[in-house]
């Protein structure tokens, strides 16, 4: 996983369009974990949150440990500025770190994606955040450094967005071609399941089946 976790868009890229079409979860059942696990988290605030939320920190953001996944840098930092702030992280991430689990068992190359958009959503969240106040006593030269360093994250997260949209449309194109061959197939036998029908039907009613 951390060679998938850790390969280049291109990589990633040529994963999503040699892989086999897969059966993901509802879109709309997956939502509904999604939001339910954030309000959960955000109102009770439970201890366990944290912790699944630096692990799964762990595995997308490994950098910003220092020495050991019990200490994060930026996330300590955001929790001694904005507590609220903190927990609305720590929510999306426990969602995240729920449907990447959710995703593993199902779709190896779709989950490395999902944890590579959280990562870097994560990772603009956070700078923005925490360098907020920096930027505004900064000197042009020290604004300009933190803008090419926004646009560098900016960046990167269009990377993972276009990766997943790219997925999904292989797969659209894939359930496509699928429903088109079944059509072809029932269009071009037509007679034949006509056929298959009706017999079966007199045959029910032959042994008073109905």
């Amino acid at each position: 996983m951390k060679t998938i976790l850790g390969s280049s868009g291109a990589f990633l890229l040529l994963a999503c369009l040699s892989r086999p079409a897969v059966a993901q979860v509802p879109h709309d059942e997956d939502e509904a974990q999604f939001t339910g696990t954030m309000r959960a988290v955000l109102r009770d605030r439970p201890r366990q949150a944290e912790m699944a939320a630096r692990a799964y920190l762990y595995t997308i953001a490994p950098a910003d440990f220092r020495p050991a996944p019990a200490t994060n840098g930026p996330l300590d930092s955001l929790k001694r500025l904005d507590e609220e702030d903190y927990w609305r992280i720590v929510a999306e991430l426990t969602a995240h770190f729920e449907r990447f689990q959710r995703l593993i068992q199902q779709d190896t190359v779709r989950a490395a994606l999902a944890a590579r958009l959280a990562g870097a959503s994560y990772k603009v969240h956070l700078f923005t955040r925490l360098s907020a106040a920096d930027y505004r006593a900064a000197d042009e030269a020290g604004k300009q450094r933190m803008r090419a360093r926004l646009v560098q994250l900016v960046s990167e997260r269009m990377d993972a967005e276009l990766l997943t949209h790219a997925m999904n449309l292989q797969d659209a194109v894939q359930r496509l071609d699928r429903a088109r061959a079944r059509y072809e197939d029932r269009r071009q036998r037509r007679a034949v399941f006509e056929r298959e029908f009706v017999e079966s039907h007199i045959r029910a009613m032959e042994r008073n089946l109905y």
